[in-house]
């Protein structure tokens, strides 16, 4: 009898024990995932890109913020502008604003995401070359 007792005891104890690591493991977790530590997608970071086209510079900026900017890749890849830069400690929002400078888009902040979008009153489609036949 003592012996069952004493197991039954040494059992609750175990089990106690371990939901207690298991508690300290869920706030730890927690705690981690709201501080940002464990987000790729939150506060600064940096980068630096040479020569690279814009939906180039916008997919970067994407692999380190977790996806946090939306785009159009059929539009933003007839953007011509080569962008060169080298940023430490700066915000996905100012990186994309410098990376859209100079170019026919603009960016919004739409809760978690930057867009970008084409600026308004900018053509949509580069003109088309224009083919002349002389005889």
């Amino acid at each position: 009898m003592k012996k069952l007792y004493s197991k039954m005891l040494s059992c609750r104890f175990l089990s106690n024990k371990r939901s207690v690591v298991l508690l300290l493991f869920i706030v730890t977790a927690t705690i981690w995932n709201n501080s940002g530590y464990g987000q790729s997608g939150s506060g600064t970071f940096s980068i630096s890109l040479k020569n690279a086209k814009l939906y180039e510079a916008l997919n970067e900026i994407n692999k380190k913020t977790n996806n946090q900017v939306l785009f159009k890749l059929e539009e933003v890849s007839r953007e011509p502008k080569l962008i060169t830069l080298n940023l430490s400690n700066s915000s996905a929002e100012k990186i994309v604003a410098i990376c859209l400078d100079g170019t026919g888009f603009t960016s919004a902040l739409q809760g978690d995401v930057i867009v970008v979008q084409p600026r308004k009153g900018s053509p949509q489609q580069p003109p088309q070359p224009v083919k002349h036949i002389l005889k």
